[in-house]
């Protein structure tokens, strides 16, 4: 009977609590203590992770983590480092002189077109392949 809900004229009682059932209860709020911390440590975890959804992205792009993006020259020009935002439009470099550009689909590339290679794309983008 202890085990059972007792029905009793029609009604339903709480069976009496033995000492197994009450410490059983006694260690229930603990376990469920434990519990709740577990959960909540997970949770924290995943909202970090979601709440920095382009992170992953923007390292793919810039090529290092610490913000920043190198690239080297096609022709000799040299190699340089520009820090990379994430900004209205996708992720952006900054020029030397103060002036951030956008990376369309890579920050690398955009870098070595805009900055150190930049007569040479010009040329090969206009078609002209002379010098």
């Amino acid at each position: 009977m202890d085990d059972q809900l007792a029905i009793t004229a029609g009604k339903q009682t709480q069976p009496s609590l033995t000492a197994s059932a009450t410490g059983a209860l006694q260690r229930f709020p603990r376990e469920n203590i434990m519990a709740s911390r577990i959960a909540l440590t997970v949770m924290a975890g995943v909202a970090t992770i979601v709440a920095q959804p382009g992170l992953a992205e923007a390292q793919a792009h810039r090529g290092s983590r610490d913000g920043s993006v190198q690239a080297c020259s096609r022709y000799g020009h040299g190699c340089a480092t520009a820090p990379v935002r994430r900004g209205a439009y996708g992720l952006e470099f900054r020029m030397p002189g103060g002036t951030w550009v956008n990376c369309r689909q890579d920050c690398k590339t955009a870098l070595r077109e805009e900055l150190l290679d930049f007569w040479e794309t010009q040329r090969e983008r206009s078609g002209d392949r002379a010098r």
